[in-house]
């Protein structure tokens, strides 16, 4: 069973028409003139800062959602049985715990929200390579539980967009980055999804789903965008940018449900902005359709799959 792709672009002040889903962009805003001629004809969305002839500027963010465990098995997370026996920093590797016994070489191990890799066990003291699939180095208290991953264990984790035009750096702006966050909200409803409002008549906490409770930023990978030079676009294509962070959220966390926003953090002094097709995309041209790829291991075996 396909998994189910929602993708849809909000942009300031005005809702986006719902029967106008997958143009680049149905609204305009600081006065900008009536009627968008930049709209796309095809199935096309847009993220990041866009500006007009009269430099109004319009901001568009993507916000989508892959149901992940229609493909993915689920990881299994079980006790170890031991705590840390001291409380750990964000950079110790040797972390003294309550029975080295409980642990092989090897095992992936979670703490809080990190996942370890164990390297070494001298002991009740196990050495660990700190961060991995994703996850980002945190503190953590004495007598913290340890638990072992397993079951399905995602390595690699990819958002796959076709790239239909672009402008990542003018005079000015610098480097260009996006980032993805998760989405707090899962009840948000794709037909109804304005910079205003999550849902109909339901506002996000800041316009924009830049609210504290719209979205984590603890949980954010940043996309790498090549940059090419000033006034010049990356070559339209795919582009497939790490989202491992997120993802590994989702699978530990949230029954696989993937629901993360695409916006530009960098200080938004000049234009950048990426257009890419959408999941409407039909015809010969079906196969540019976004989606999730994912790498995972199972039983010794690796398997790669595909969220649309």
């Amino acid at each position: 069973m396909a998994a189910i792709t929602h993708i849809h672009d909000v942009t300031n002040e005005t809702v986006q028409d719902p029967s106008l889903d997958g143009d680049i962009m149905d609204a305009e805003m600081n006065n900008a003139p009536p009627g968008d001629t930049n709209r796309g004809t095809t199935p096309q969305i847009m993220f990041g800062r866009h500006s007009y002839v009269d430099k109004a500027y319009v901001e568009t963010v993507a916000i989508c959602f892959y149901n992940m465990a229609q493909v993915v098995p689920p990881s299994v997370v079980t006790a170890s049985g031991s705590l840390l026996a001291e409380p750990v920093n964000s950079s110790e590797t040797d972390l003294l715990v309550d029975n080295g016994t409980d642990f092989e070489v090897g095992d992936y191990i979670v703490i809080d929200d990190e996942i370890m890799l164990v390297t070494d066990i001298p002991n009740d003291e196990i050495t660990v390579t700190r961060a991995q699939l994703g996850t980002r180095a945190w503190v953590h208290a004495d007598d913290t539980a340890i638990f072992i991953l397993g079951g399905a264990i995602i390595t690699a984790a990819a958002w796959w967009i076709y790239v239909a035009s672009n402008v990542t750096k003018l005079p000015g702006a610098g480097t260009i980055v996006f980032t993805a966050y998760r989405i707090k909200r899962q009840d948000w409803v794709e037909s109804e999804v304005t910079w205003n409002d999550y849902k109909d008549s339901t506002a996000w906490q800041t316009a924009g789903a830049l609210g504290a409770n719209d979205y984590d930023s603890a949980f954010a990978s940043v996309l790498t965008y090549p940059t090419p030079p000033i006034n010049a676009g990356f070559a339209t294509g795919w582009w497939s940018p790490s989202i491992l962070r997120v993802v590994q959220d989702a699978q530990l966390s949230r029954s696989g449900q993937v629901h993360f926003k695409v916006w530009r953090t960098d200080a938004e002094t000049e234009n950048g902005w990426i257009q890419y097709h959408t999941k409407e995309r039909t015809g010969a041209d079906a196969y540019q359709r976004p989606h999730l790829r994912v790498t995972y291991t199972l039983d010794g075996k690796t398997y790669q799959v595909r969220a649309r």
